[in-house]
This record gives C-alpha cells, structure tokens and sequence, in this order.
C-alpha cells in the first residue's frame, strides 16, 4: 500500500500535514506538491511538513498523486513488452479515486500538532532560546 503516513493539522487558514516515512518519498510528494499546487513545505519536523489551504486540496493532491503512480506503471509495461496499448484515461481516473480512497482511510490522521508546537515547544524536541542560554 502506501509507505507514507500523513497527520494532518489545523494551521491558521490552512492545514499542515506532516509525512511520516521515507525521506525520499516525502521529499518526491512535497515536490509534486509544490510543482502542481505551488503549496509551500519544510523539512524541520517530521519527513517533510507540506501546507495545503485545505482537506479539499489535500484529497485531490493524493488522487493526482496515485493517477500519475496507475499512469507510470502502464507506460512502463508498455516498455517492458513493447505492446502500444492505449491508456484509457477514464479507468485511470477511476482506479486513481479509488486508491485515493484507500489512502484516506488507513494513511492519514487528524491531530492537532501544529497548536501543541505553540503551545509548548519542547513537546517536539525543539529548545527554546532562552533555554538553551540559561544551559550554557
């Protein structure tokens, strides 16, 4: 299924998702992210942090995501065996939404970490300046 798990967070008018998983699959879903949506991100706490205006967005984005997924693996046994069989856009779109459904479901929680950051930084394993002050 999918090697990357997705929490995401109230973040004043938009939302925050923090990926959890590989570094190098987050980093490739913050680029699509950014290159599709524009949608800025940041690696300072889990594998990456993306933000996204809405739940709306971040849903579309995982279908996007999976349709190019279903769209690479038809061009590459098409390589493979040489066949030029064309893609049928339509159960693409469809498989998309439904393997975007599933990632919904069992990848993705809500929680509210980015409150808790402001709250109390040390929830996370940052210090506080004036901590690390008083330390030296």
């Amino acid at each position: 299924m999918n090697p990357l798990t997705y929490i995401i967070s109230n973040n004043g008018l938009g939302i925050a998702i923090g990926i959890v998983g590989d570094k190098q699959l987050a980093h490739r879903d913050v680029t699509l992210a950014e290159n599709v949506y524009g949608s800025n991100h940041s690696d300072h706490l889990f594998a990456s942090l993306l933000y996204m205006p809405s739940v709306q967005q971040f849903k579309k984005f995982i279908i996007l995501k999976e349709y190019y997924a279903i769209w690479d693996k038809h061009w590459s046994r098409n390589k493979v065996s040489g066949s030029q069989n064309t893609p049928n856009v339509m159960q693409f779109t469809r498989r998309a939404i439904k393997q975007g459904k599933l990632v919904m479901e069992s990848s993705v929680t809500y929680e509210d970490f980015m409150r808790r950051i402001a709250v109390s930084t040390q929830q996370y394993g940052f210090k506080d300046e004036t901590e690390q002050s008083c330390e030296e």
